[in-house]
């Protein structure tokens, strides 16, 4: 049973990184509500906010205003991105885990 469990996180993990889930491609300077577990910058990208999962206990605004250079992915339990500049992919939780 614990090997059937492990399996199945990892290939959750597996698909979430892989975007088998789904990306939402942020390319304007609206909202994006969206629990994701990775995002990837393309070209130089300015953050002007970026939303953690609060409700597990994870708060970090360290990355409001900065800005990402292309090709950098960061992972953790997104939930919403808003850009001043540049384009984002956000890559999808599995949906039982949302």
């Amino acid at each position: 049973m614990i090997f059937k469990t492990i399996t199945m996180i990892a290939s959750n993990l597996f698909n979430e990184i892989h975007g088998l889930y789904g990306v939402e491609v942020v390319t304007d300077t609206a909202l994006h509500t969206v629990n994701a577990s990775a995002i990837t910058f393309i070209g130089s990208t300015v953050i002007t906010t970026l939303t953690t999962d609060t409700e597990k206990g994870y708060s970090d605004s360290t990355l409001d205003g900065k800005t990402m250079t292309a090709g950098v992915t960061i992972y953790g339990n997104f939930t919403s991105l808003t850009l001043t500049s540049g384009i984002a992919l956000m890559y999808k939780k599995h949906p039982v885990a949302e």
